[in-house]
Protein backbone atom coordinates (compact mmCIF):
# COMPACT_ATOMS: atom_id res chain seq x y z
CA UNK A 1 0.00 0.00 0.00
CA UNK A 2 2.86 2.35 0.77
CA UNK A 3 4.22 1.92 -2.76
CA UNK A 4 0.81 2.76 -4.21
CA UNK A 5 0.58 5.93 -2.08
CA UNK A 6 4.06 6.99 -3.21
CA UNK A 7 3.10 6.42 -6.84
CA UNK A 8 -0.08 8.45 -6.40
CA UNK A 9 1.84 11.34 -4.83
CA UNK A 10 4.35 11.32 -7.69
CA UNK A 11 1.52 11.19 -10.24
CA UNK A 12 -0.27 14.17 -8.70
CA UNK A 13 2.99 16.10 -8.39
CA UNK A 14 3.71 15.49 -12.07
CA UNK A 15 0.25 16.65 -13.10
CA UNK A 16 0.75 19.86 -11.11
CA UNK A 17 4.22 20.30 -12.58
CA UNK A 18 2.98 19.91 -16.15
CA UNK A 19 -0.11 22.06 -15.86
CA UNK A 20 1.00 24.83 -13.49
CA UNK A 21 4.78 25.01 -13.35
CA UNK A 22 5.89 24.14 -16.89
CA UNK A 23 5.53 27.52 -18.55
CA UNK A 24 7.80 27.15 -21.58
CA UNK A 25 6.63 26.72 -25.15
CA UNK A 26 8.40 23.35 -25.26
CA UNK A 27 8.54 20.70 -22.55
CA UNK A 28 11.14 17.96 -22.05
CA UNK A 29 11.88 15.71 -19.11
CA UNK A 30 14.67 13.37 -18.11
CA UNK A 31 14.23 10.18 -16.07
CA UNK A 32 16.56 10.06 -13.08
CA UNK A 33 18.57 7.09 -14.38
CA UNK A 34 19.01 8.31 -17.98
CA UNK A 35 21.61 10.68 -19.45
CA UNK A 36 21.27 13.70 -21.72
CA UNK A 37 24.20 14.36 -24.05
CA UNK A 38 25.56 17.83 -24.91
CA UNK A 39 23.45 19.72 -27.44
CA UNK A 40 20.28 17.69 -26.84
CA UNK A 41 17.95 20.49 -25.80
CA UNK A 42 19.23 23.02 -28.32
CA UNK A 43 18.89 20.61 -31.23
CA UNK A 44 15.33 19.74 -30.25
CA UNK A 45 14.37 23.39 -29.75
CA UNK A 46 15.83 24.21 -33.17
CA UNK A 47 13.91 21.32 -34.71
CA UNK A 48 10.57 22.41 -33.26
CA UNK A 49 11.27 26.03 -34.21
CA UNK A 50 11.91 24.93 -37.77
CA UNK A 51 9.02 22.47 -38.05
CA UNK A 52 5.80 24.16 -36.88
CA UNK A 53 3.70 21.15 -37.88
CA UNK A 54 5.54 18.90 -35.43
CA UNK A 55 3.95 18.44 -32.01
CA UNK A 56 6.46 15.96 -30.55
CA UNK A 57 10.07 15.35 -31.50
CA UNK A 58 12.35 12.63 -30.19
CA UNK A 59 15.96 11.63 -30.79
CA UNK A 60 17.94 8.43 -30.97
CA UNK A 61 19.24 7.07 -27.65
CA UNK A 62 21.95 4.59 -26.77
CA UNK A 63 20.82 1.72 -24.57
CA UNK A 64 23.67 0.95 -22.17
CA UNK A 65 24.48 -1.43 -19.34
CA UNK A 66 24.68 0.43 -16.04
CA UNK A 67 27.36 -1.82 -14.58
CA UNK A 68 29.80 -1.70 -17.50
CA UNK A 69 28.81 1.43 -19.41
CA UNK A 70 28.76 -0.67 -22.62
CA UNK A 71 26.37 0.37 -25.36
CA UNK A 72 23.99 -2.51 -26.10
CA UNK A 73 21.82 -1.10 -28.89
CA UNK A 74 20.11 2.00 -30.24
CA UNK A 75 16.61 2.42 -28.84
CA UNK A 76 14.62 3.52 -31.89
CA UNK A 77 16.73 1.94 -34.64
CA UNK A 78 16.59 -1.45 -32.92
CA UNK A 79 12.99 -1.21 -31.71
CA UNK A 80 11.24 -4.46 -32.57
CA UNK A 81 8.77 -2.70 -34.89
CA UNK A 82 11.24 -0.18 -36.29
CA UNK A 83 10.67 -1.22 -39.89
CA UNK A 84 7.09 0.03 -39.70
CA UNK A 85 7.66 3.39 -37.98
CA UNK A 86 7.87 6.40 -40.33
CA UNK A 87 10.30 9.22 -39.58
CA UNK A 88 7.30 11.53 -39.29
CA UNK A 89 4.69 9.54 -37.39
CA UNK A 90 1.37 10.25 -35.67
CA UNK A 91 -1.09 9.04 -33.06
CA UNK A 92 -2.08 5.97 -35.06
CA UNK A 93 1.55 4.85 -35.28
CA UNK A 94 1.93 5.03 -31.50
CA UNK A 95 -1.15 2.87 -31.06
CA UNK A 96 -0.25 0.42 -33.84
CA UNK A 97 3.47 -0.05 -33.06
CA UNK A 98 4.06 0.82 -29.40
CA UNK A 99 6.65 2.95 -27.66
CA UNK A 100 9.17 3.59 -30.43
CA UNK A 101 10.35 6.79 -28.73
CA UNK A 102 12.42 6.54 -25.54
CA UNK A 103 10.88 8.53 -22.69
CA UNK A 104 13.84 10.83 -21.99
CA UNK A 105 14.28 11.60 -25.70
CA UNK A 106 10.98 13.46 -26.02
CA UNK A 107 10.28 17.18 -26.34
CA UNK A 108 6.75 18.36 -27.05
CA UNK A 109 4.88 21.61 -27.54
CA UNK A 110 2.97 23.05 -24.63
CA UNK A 111 -0.80 22.89 -25.18
CA UNK A 112 -3.91 23.92 -23.28
CA UNK A 113 -4.84 20.45 -21.98
CA UNK A 114 -1.63 19.44 -20.21
CA UNK A 115 -3.55 18.51 -17.06
CA UNK A 116 -5.21 15.70 -19.02
CA UNK A 117 -2.13 13.97 -20.44
CA UNK A 118 -1.40 11.74 -17.43
CA UNK A 119 -3.77 8.83 -16.94
CA UNK A 120 -4.58 7.83 -13.33
CA UNK A 121 -5.45 4.32 -14.52
CA UNK A 122 -1.85 3.68 -15.55
CA UNK A 123 0.34 2.95 -12.52
CA UNK A 124 3.20 1.05 -14.18
CA UNK A 125 3.57 2.65 -17.59
CA UNK A 126 3.42 6.44 -17.56
CA UNK A 127 5.35 7.63 -20.61
CA UNK A 128 3.39 5.75 -23.29
CA UNK A 129 -0.06 6.99 -22.16
CA UNK A 130 1.36 10.50 -21.96
CA UNK A 131 2.75 10.32 -25.50
CA UNK A 132 -0.62 9.09 -26.78
CA UNK A 133 -2.51 11.86 -24.98
CA UNK A 134 -0.05 14.55 -26.11
CA UNK A 135 -0.35 13.38 -29.72
CA UNK A 136 -4.13 13.47 -29.52
CA UNK A 137 -4.62 16.64 -27.49
CA UNK A 138 -1.66 18.67 -28.75
CA UNK A 139 -1.83 17.64 -32.38
CA UNK A 140 0.97 17.69 -34.92
CA UNK A 141 3.35 15.00 -36.08
CA UNK A 142 5.78 12.88 -34.04
CA UNK A 143 9.18 13.35 -35.71
CA UNK A 144 12.46 11.53 -35.21
CA UNK A 145 15.90 13.13 -34.98
CA UNK A 146 18.46 10.45 -35.87
CA UNK A 147 21.36 11.90 -33.87
CA UNK A 148 22.19 10.13 -30.62
CA UNK A 149 21.46 12.77 -27.98
CA UNK A 150 20.84 10.63 -24.90
CA UNK A 151 21.62 7.35 -23.13
CA UNK A 152 19.06 4.94 -21.67
CA UNK A 153 20.31 2.94 -18.68
CA UNK A 154 19.57 -0.78 -18.20
CA UNK A 155 19.91 -2.13 -14.65
CA UNK A 156 18.27 -4.61 -12.30
CA UNK A 157 15.60 -2.12 -11.15
CA UNK A 158 14.73 -0.75 -14.59
CA UNK A 159 11.20 -1.10 -15.98
CA UNK A 160 12.13 -3.89 -18.39
CA UNK A 161 14.13 -5.82 -15.82
CA UNK A 162 11.32 -5.73 -13.27
CA UNK A 163 8.74 -6.80 -15.84
CA UNK A 164 10.88 -9.70 -17.07
CA UNK A 165 10.90 -11.19 -13.57
CA UNK A 166 7.14 -11.25 -13.01
CA UNK A 167 4.35 -12.77 -15.08
CA UNK A 168 1.78 -10.85 -13.06
CA UNK A 169 3.55 -7.55 -13.71
CA UNK A 170 3.67 -8.31 -17.44
CA UNK A 171 -0.08 -8.95 -17.41
CA UNK A 172 -0.64 -5.69 -15.50
CA UNK A 173 1.41 -3.85 -18.13
CA UNK A 174 -0.76 -5.35 -20.87
CA UNK A 175 -3.89 -4.15 -19.09
CA UNK A 176 -2.53 -0.60 -19.07
CA UNK A 177 -1.48 -0.80 -22.73
CA UNK A 178 -4.98 -1.93 -23.74
CA UNK A 179 -6.49 0.86 -21.65
CA UNK A 180 -4.25 3.39 -23.41
CA UNK A 181 -5.44 2.15 -26.81
CA UNK A 182 -9.03 2.56 -25.68
CA UNK A 183 -8.31 6.08 -24.44
CA UNK A 184 -6.86 6.94 -27.85
CA UNK A 185 -10.24 5.96 -29.28
CA UNK A 186 -12.01 8.26 -26.83
CA UNK A 187 -9.65 11.03 -27.96
CA UNK A 188 -10.65 10.55 -31.58
CA UNK A 189 -8.56 7.76 -33.08
CA UNK A 190 -10.31 5.51 -35.62
CA UNK A 191 -11.77 2.39 -33.93
CA UNK A 192 -10.00 0.06 -36.37
CA UNK A 193 -6.59 1.40 -35.32
CA UNK A 194 -7.59 0.96 -31.68
CA UNK A 195 -8.57 -2.67 -32.31
CA UNK A 196 -5.37 -3.35 -34.25
CA UNK A 197 -3.25 -1.79 -31.52
CA UNK A 198 -4.89 -3.99 -28.90
CA UNK A 199 -4.34 -7.09 -31.05
CA UNK A 200 -0.66 -6.17 -31.42
CA UNK A 201 -0.11 -5.73 -27.68
CA UNK A 202 -1.76 -9.09 -26.97
CA UNK A 203 0.51 -10.67 -29.59
CA UNK A 204 3.61 -9.09 -28.03
CA UNK A 205 2.52 -10.35 -24.61
CA UNK A 206 1.96 -13.83 -26.02
CA UNK A 207 5.53 -13.86 -27.39
CA UNK A 208 6.85 -12.77 -24.00
CA UNK A 209 5.23 -15.79 -22.36
CA UNK A 210 6.29 -18.10 -25.20
CA UNK A 211 9.90 -17.12 -24.63
CA UNK A 212 9.47 -17.54 -20.87
CA UNK A 213 8.16 -21.07 -21.41
CA UNK A 214 4.74 -20.24 -19.95
CA UNK A 215 2.74 -22.06 -22.62
CA UNK A 216 -0.73 -21.73 -21.03
CA UNK A 217 -0.40 -17.93 -20.87
CA UNK A 218 1.09 -17.85 -24.37
CA UNK A 219 -1.84 -19.78 -25.81
CA UNK A 220 -4.34 -17.65 -23.94
CA UNK A 221 -2.98 -14.35 -25.23
CA UNK A 222 -2.25 -15.50 -28.78
CA UNK A 223 -5.83 -16.78 -29.01
CA UNK A 224 -7.17 -13.44 -27.76
CA UNK A 225 -4.89 -11.54 -30.14
CA UNK A 226 -6.30 -13.20 -33.25
CA UNK A 227 -9.91 -13.40 -32.16
CA UNK A 228 -11.11 -10.88 -34.73
CA UNK A 229 -8.61 -11.67 -37.48
CA UNK A 230 -6.73 -8.38 -37.05
CA UNK A 231 -3.19 -9.65 -37.44
CA UNK A 232 -0.36 -7.21 -36.81
CA UNK A 233 1.92 -8.73 -39.45
CA UNK A 234 3.01 -12.07 -40.90
CA UNK A 235 4.70 -13.00 -37.61
CA UNK A 236 1.45 -12.57 -35.76
CA UNK A 237 -0.56 -14.59 -38.27
CA UNK A 238 2.04 -17.40 -38.21
CA UNK A 239 2.04 -17.51 -34.41
CA UNK A 240 -1.75 -17.64 -34.27
CA UNK A 241 -1.92 -20.41 -36.87
CA UNK A 242 0.69 -22.47 -34.99
CA UNK A 243 -0.41 -21.75 -31.42
CA UNK A 244 -0.65 -25.48 -30.69
CA UNK A 245 2.98 -25.99 -31.75
CA UNK A 246 4.95 -23.83 -29.28
CA UNK A 247 8.27 -25.61 -29.93
CA UNK A 248 8.03 -24.76 -33.61
CA UNK A 249 7.30 -21.14 -32.73
CA UNK A 250 10.21 -20.92 -30.28
CA UNK A 251 12.51 -22.10 -33.05
CA UNK A 252 11.02 -19.63 -35.53
CA UNK A 253 11.11 -16.57 -33.29
CA UNK A 254 13.97 -17.22 -30.89
CA UNK A 255 16.11 -19.91 -32.57
CA UNK A 256 15.50 -22.27 -29.66
CA UNK A 257 15.21 -26.04 -29.95
CA UNK A 258 13.37 -28.13 -27.38
CA UNK A 259 15.84 -29.38 -24.74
Amino acid sequence: MEGFKTRLIKYNDLRILLSNLAKGDYIAYLDGDDLALPGKLQMQVDFLDGNPGCGICYHESEVFDSATGKTLSLYSRDFYNARYVPRSAGLKDLVLYGTFLQASSVMFRRHTQLFEVLDPECRIIVDYPMHVANAALGGGSIDRIDEVLGRYRIHSSSFGAQTSRSAERREAVLKELLHTCERAGLLGLNKEYVARGKAHFRFATALYFLRAGDIPRFQRYIAESGKYGLFFDERHEFAFANKEAPDRLRQRFFGEMKA
